[in-house]
């Protein structure tokens, strides 16, 4: 194309309606190689930014704004070691925001800035009758989702990001406050949630700054400029409070915190129920085998008496003790019923006082002590175990309510 020494190419509102060309010999040898400001502005160009653009490799402002650009920002673009300019606003660019941009070279380090940048004029902006110089990206009004990247910190030398009228949602970063020299800052008409981050407070050389129209609760961060600019730059977020907003911050945390308690009570009462059914089943399952224990230690002698139709019964040959019961039966059979049984004694057996005092020898030495030592070990275990989830439940309501 013979423009190999062409470094600055600007069509604004030209070619309408053109599809953007995709031929590779646009940078041939005498092609655009050396250029550095490429402006497509206004021109409701169609298609992808095509990948020669990435072998421009002097590029330093890259304008392609109120186009019909479809597809993703290519990560491609963050090759580019002069890009410090990049305005793609009012395209129909989808998907996230690449992460591989907050690598730009010339916006990373202010060195590779300097000795990156060849133009012999400085690029500036006037907003609101104010003079500024950018390094900035702007990919605002267009249908962009996801997180803002963490790594958008990275970009220290960056004066203005515009990330306006998209699709961000979750937290504002904190990092996004980590390029102290933010000159213009807009995130306003997004879904982001949560706080406005404190480090903002630190920030001092913004002369354009908007959050409005998002889904942003509790107080503005007090600071040297967050309080200086208009109502407007907050707007459109009904949970946030301080100045400059005529909202008291007691009667908007008390709303936020009646919001939060309504968006997660059905999980906390579910989560009570859960405890309370734990704590029932373990109750149970301790006290039962317990109740078991005691009624069969009390009662388990005398069971045997409320029979009243045996024919046939025999306890002979073990090592049963102590009296046999009383009842309308066990004394009608004979000795042969219970023989064998040295220890046992009562009727129909001969008398024989001194096996009761055997008996109380043993209970003495293991009846007394063996279920009774395992009666009290079993309700210090089940004590235990409930005071452990009744403390969890206790300790997971505090938490809830600092939470709040």
């Amino acid at each position: 194309m013979r423009c190999k020494s062409l470094s600055v190419l600007l069509l604004a509102k030209n070619f309408l309606h053109e599809t953007l060309p995709t031929e590779d010999s646009i940078v041939d040898p005498d092609g655009f190689r050396n250029l550095q400001y490429l402006g497509l502005v206004r021109c409701q160009a169609t298609g992808q930014l095509p990948i020669w653009l990435s072998k421009l490799k002097k590029l330093e402002i890259l304008g392609q704004s109120f186009n019909r650009i479809t597809g993703s920002i290519p990560g491609w673009l963050s090759t580019l070691p002069r890009l410090s300019l990049m305005n793609l606003s009012r395209n129909l660019i989808l998907g996230e925001f690449p992460k591989e941009l907050c690598v730009l070279l010339a916006l990373v380090s202010k060195q590779a800035l300097m000795e990156n940048s060849s133009l012999t004029f400085s690029i500036f902006a006037t907003r609101n009758g104010t003079l500024l110089e950018f390094n900035s990206v702007s990919p605002e009004n267009n249908s962009l989702c996801g997180n803002i990247p963490l790594e958008i910190g990275h970009l220290k030398q960056l004066n203005g990001l515009s990330l306006s009228h998209d699709y961000f949602s979750v937290d504002i970063p904190n990092q996004i406050s980590e390029p102290t020299n933010l000159e213009r800052l807009d995130l306003s008409a997004n879904q982001l949630s949560g706080e406005i981050p404190k480090s903002f407070a630190s920030l001092h050389f913004f002369h354009e700054f908007s959050v409005a129209s998002n889904n942003l609760r509790r107080a503005i961060p007090s600071g040297t400029q967050l309080q200086s600019f208009d109502v407007s730059s907050y707007e459109g977020n009904p949970g946030l409070c301080g100045a400059p907003l005529p909202c008291k911050c007691a009667h908007i945390l008390r709303s936020n915190k009646d919001i939060q308690d309504e968006e997660d009570g059905p999980a906390i009462i579910w989560s009570h129920i859960s405890t309370i059914l734990g704590l029932i089943t373990r109750f149970w399952g301790v006290i039962g085998p317990l109740i078991s224990a005691i009624r069969a230690h009390l009662y388990g002698r005398a069971t045997l008496t409320s029979l009243h139709f045996l024919r046939n019964f025999s306890v002979a040959d073990n090592e049963l003790y102590g009296e046999i019961p009383s009842g309308t039966q066990l004394q009608s059979f004979d000795t042969s019923a219970y023989k064998g049984n040295p220890r046992l004694c009562g009727a129909p057996l001969p008398k024989r006082g001194h096996l009761t005092r055997d008996k109380d020898i043993h209970d003495e030495e293991d009846g007394d002590s063996k279920p009774w030592t395992f009666h009290i070990i079993v309700a210090v275990g089940f004590i235990t175990g409930y005071w452990v989830q009744y403390d969890s439940l206790l300790r997971y309501n505090e938490s809830v309510a600092v939470k709040h």
